[in-house]
This record gives structure tokens, sequence and C-alpha cells, in this order.
């Protein structure tokens, strides 16, 4: 890492453990790795949040709701 990122890293404080699930802090990782001009990594990220959306996708999809049933009053 060069000095003025660890100059910039040192800058912010130490935050708390998140709570939120891993593709999210991906998700945020991803913008910071934009902006920090680390195009490559953020291209990676950006390949492992399209593989999640798409299984998260395909399983949605594969998902079978049964049928309404008719009640009559």
């Amino acid at each position: 890492m060069n000095a003025n990122l660890k100059t910039h890293l040192k800058a912010i404080p130490q935050q708390f453990q998140r709570q939120d699930g891993t593709i999210d802090q991906f998700r945020d990782l991803r913008e910071f790795a934009v902006r920090l001009g680390m195009y490559d990594a953020a291209d990676v990220l950006t390949i492992k949040i399209n593989e999640y959306d798409r299984k998260v996708a395909e399983a949605n999809a594969s998902l079978v709701l049964p049928k309404p049933v008719k009640v009559e009053v």
C-alpha cells in the first residue's frame, strides 16, 4: 500500500463490527475499491456479487408455490 493510502486509511476511525450479511459488505467494499482506484479488485467483487445474485434468482425461480384454495362462505 502506498504512503498516501496509508495516511488516508489511518484517518478513518476504527468501525464497529457490522451485523449485515457478507454480500452486503462486499457491495459496500466494491464502492470503496472503485473510489480508491482499485478497479481490478472491484471487478472481482462484482463477479462474486453477480454470481451470488444469479444463484439467489435461480433459487427463487425454482420455488413452487401452492395453488390458492378457493373457500366458499
